[in-house]
């Protein structure tokens, strides 16, 4: 039994159970289509080269190319920041870690 990131037609990120259960979590995120399309999930960063983005959900839209760093608050319950990640804009496809915690994206070259 696990979680899984995915998106409702509003566009937000929710987290669904994996598994014989049928109960849902409640969205965290409510992600705009003005904002962007379509949400790529990603990863919680917990790497050591980018500390700013220490215990983010780091996660793309592969519309528009932006990346956002998602801060949760857990004694709070609630989300506490969304933050867009400067980058060159590219269509991510999907999100891999290391062993190191960091994180790498996938996208189509040319």
């Amino acid at each position: 039994m696990g979680t899984t990131a995915g998106t409702s037609a509003k566009g937000s990120i929710r987290l669904v159970l994996v598994g014989p259960r049928t109960e849902y979590t409640d969205p965290i995120w409510e992600y705009h289509h003005d904002s962007g399309k379509s949400i790529t999930g990603g990863y919680v960063y917990r790497g050591a080269k980018l500390p700013e983005l220490a215990g983010n959900f780091v996660y793309a839209d592969y519309i528009t190319g932006n990346l956002f760093a998602l801060g949760y608050d857990e004694k709070q319950q609630r989300v506490v920041s969304n933050r867009p990640i400067s980058g060159p804009n590219l269509p991510v496809l999907s999100f891999g870690e290391d062993e190191k915690g960091e994180l790498y994206f996938l996208i189509v070259s040319a």
